[in-house]
């Protein structure tokens, strides 16, 4: 399946970046005392070597909709390469307090426990 991302959503990232840069320059209007101007400019080049592209804006927000972001809660036990019938093949199980992961090398699921 392939997906066509349009990069006017990237533009809009752009220039709202843009604008809070421009906010942060007008509070740190007076220079920091010993900070060289090349210090400054290794800073802005680490911030612009996150480069945003039009998919990884969109993977952003499927995974933002979906709820699917790191926290997950406190991982209780790990159970590493269970083989499984259904299922078929080998997963590792992680139980967290509401719902237990299955991680297999293709495909992970997600059970809750008040589904069971």
């Amino acid at each position: 399946m392939r997906f066509y991302v349009p990069n006017n959503e990237l533009e809009m990232l752009e220039e709202e970046r843009k604008e809070e840069s421009k906010k942060e320059e007008k509070k740190k209007a007076p220079k920091k005392a010993g900070a060289s101007d090349a210090e400054e400019s290794e800073e802005e080049e680490e911030e612009e070597g996150e480069q945003m592209t039009a998919a990884k804006l969109l993977n952003e927000k499927i995974i933002k909709a979906a709820g699917i972001g790191e926290f997950a809660g406190e991982m209780i036990t790990t159970i590493p390469e269970v083989n499984m019938l259904i299922p078929r093949g080998k997963y590792s199980f992680d139980l967290y307090s509401t719902f237990a992961k299955l991680h297999g090398r293709s495909n992970d699921y997600k059970i809750m426990y008040k589904d069971i």
